[in-house]
């Protein structure tokens, strides 16, 4: 767990928990050297720590030797990493199928074990791509599950709509009840759900600062 998560990690007692503070810049893809600041076991629910820090929650067979072996002012290694290695990674999105790959559409659902059915329906979709040249960014929304205004897209569909707009690399985020577009604090779609605007807990924004 980190700072984006929230002020504690909501974890039941039935574990013990780290709070790591990293010597230099943490980075995805490569060896991270961080001291264990605080220890704490058998009671969950650590606040955890800003900014350059993470929080270890183990659980389960492994939550005794980490236990008995890691005390504060210890100094760790934590790796995190892709399969298959990517070198180092500063900021990542995660989603999921890819679905453009070096200007060609590429519906990578095979590759990234997803049902046949996701591809292939027509549901509100989310997608982000960008220009060869990486200097034009897409943001996507297509609204779904309302006949008569929209009935949405098939992954296919979205790869081609992204492609003739340019996108050289795209990839399909979470959708269905959660595809929501907002400009300026104001929702500009129609999400699908009858309760309209679903909770969701992250988002992909693009922020400016207005002239002094």
């Amino acid at each position: 767990y980190n700072h984006y998560f929230g002020s504690s990690s909501g974890t039941n007692q039935w574990g013990s928990e780290f709070t790591i503070v990293f010597l230099d810049e943490f980075e995805v893809g490569k060896i991270n050297r961080g001291v264990v600041e605080a220890v704490s076991s058998q009671k969950g629910n650590t606040s955890l720590p800003q900014m350059n820090g993470v929080l270890l929650s183990v659980h389960g067979d492994n939550e005794v030797g980490w236990r008995y072996h890691v005390e504060e002012g210890d100094t760790l290694t934590v790796a995190f990493d892709f399969t298959p290695a990517t070198g180092r990674i500063a900021t990542a999105v995660g989603g999921i199928p890819r679905i453009i790959r070096d200007g060609a559409i590429s519906i990578e659902t095979e590759a990234e074990g997803i049902r046949d059915g996701f591809s292939t329906n027509r549901h509100p979709r989310t997608a982000v791509g960008f220009s060869e040249d990486k200097k034009r960014l897409v943001l996507m929304t297509v609204d779904g599950r309302q006949p008569g205004f929209s009935v949405g897209m098939t992954l296919t569909e979205e790869a081609l709509f992204l492609l003739q707009r340019g996108c050289y690399q795209a990839v399909n985020l979470d959708g269905g009840g959660s595809t929501t577009m907002v400009v300026k604090e104001s929702v500009v779609n129609r999400p699908s759900d009858v309760t309209g605007e679903r909770a969701v807990s992250n988002s992909l924004m693009i922020t400016y600062d207005l002239p002094e």
